[in-house]
């Protein structure tokens, strides 16, 4: 848990360094979580297609090349979806900073 508050924190600096430390709206900060979500789902709908896709060349009995380009393809996503989720926190966290005022 440490390690993902870790990220969180770090991309919450690195997009304030970028955009600002507050967003103007709480309508703009519905539209930057609701992005960052839809990108999570969609890596989320990719990494269940990769699992099926496996579990197909498992039950086939495929090479072992096309199930490791299969599973790295499907760590990548993980990774990359994992990231968008941590974005989602971020950007959660900077909708709270900037509700303070």
């Amino acid at each position: 848990m440490n390690d993902i508050q870790t990220a969180v924190e770090n991309e919450l600096t690195r997009a304030n360094e970028i955009y600002g430390e507050r967003f103007n709206s709480p309508h703009e900060a519905y539209a930057v979580i609701l992005e960052e979500f839809e990108e999570a789902v969609e890596g989320m709908s990719t990494i269940e297609n990769d699992i099926d896709d496996f579990w197909i060349m498992v039950k086939n009995v495929r090479t072992p090349e096309t199930m490791r380009n299969t599973i790295g393809h499907l760590k990548r996503t993980a990774e990359n979806t994992a990231m968008e989720l941590v974005q989602v926190a971020a950007m959660c966290k900077k909708a709270l900073a900037s509700m303070k005022e």
